[in-house]
């Protein structure tokens, strides 16, 4: 029996419309042998950076093999290129608009564009390229086509700014870059980053210059239920959480404020 390959799929597609089934429909009618797994499609429509940052945060815990579809694509139609990227334990077939920036920061590839008509289900799309073009590839590359069969090599990919934390005389100044559906925010400042400046010395965090945090904590219910709590996440970055609570919503929170995580915070 064939061997069963494990397609990934992160979109901004929701679930109350038929295009997730489709890309899946097209897929199957190509390689039967699929397990479908949904990293999210509950994006913001166009989120590239959380897009990005998604698939960042998961790629690593899949089997080796995965092959990830992710169509968060505001420019579809347009002259942008469609990817494939091949680091040989996974493969990614994504537009090039920066959505693939964090993981290609980790893991070399091999990156091509998808040029070769054989291999989409209608290679004049405009509209619905993550059915037309992507989700073919996909299944195409599960049913073992080569990646050098689907077009050149590309030299060069769109790759997003994302912000780095910074070390001041006042501490680490980083930002939050993305926030999850417990209300949770999430920042690009990394235990590493804290563990470099703490030394074994107590730590605390500010937001806003006005909310808080005494001190870095190992989990949630290291605080009383309801009050302010910062912890190093399950992706290895500092994030700002309510014990309980919405964290976001309390405070009117969105992605790209500035945390101070220091020795003393005044």
């Amino acid at each position: 029996m064939p061997e069963t390959k494990t397609v990934a799929l992160l979109t901004d597609f929701g679930t109350s419309d038929s295009y997730v089934a489709e890309m899946e429909a097209v897929m199957l009618s190509i390689c039967r042998n699929l397990h479908f797994v949904t990293i999210t499609h509950d994006l913001k429509p166009g989120d590239v950076k959380q897009a990005a940052f998604l698939l960042w945060r998961s790629y690593r815990f899949f089997p080796e093999g995965t092959i990830f579809l992710c169509v968060v694509d505001p420019g579809v139609g347009s002259e942008r290129k469609i990817l494939l990227a091949n680091s040989g334990r996974y493969k990614f077939v994504a537009p090039d608009n920066g959505l693939l920036s964090l993981v290609m920061c980790e893991i070399d590839c091999e990156t091509r564009e998808i040029t070769n008509p054989t291999y989409a289900i209608n290679p004049e799309s405009a509209t619905f390229q993550g059915r037309d073009i992507m989700a073919p590839a996909a299944a195409y590359l599960a049913s073992g086509v080569e990646p050098s069969q689907f077009g050149p090599v590309v030299s060069e990919i769109c790759r997003l700014d994302f912000a780095k934390p910074i070390m001041t005389d006042a501490g680490v100044e980083g930002e939050i870059i993305s926030i999850d559906s417990f209300g949770n925010a999430i920042t690009n400042i990394s235990f590493i980053d804290i563990g470099d400046l703490a030394k074994g010395k107590k730590m605390s965090a500010l937001l806003r210059e006005s909310i808080l945090f005494d001190s870095i904590e190992k989990t949630y219910s290291s605080v009383d239920s309801g009050e302010l709590v910062a912890y190093i996440g399950s992706s290895g970055l500092l994030e700002l959480a309510v014990n309980g609570g919405n964290f976001a919503n309390k405070f009117n929170i969105d992605v790209g404020e500035k945390v101070l995580v220091s020795h003393h915070v005044k």
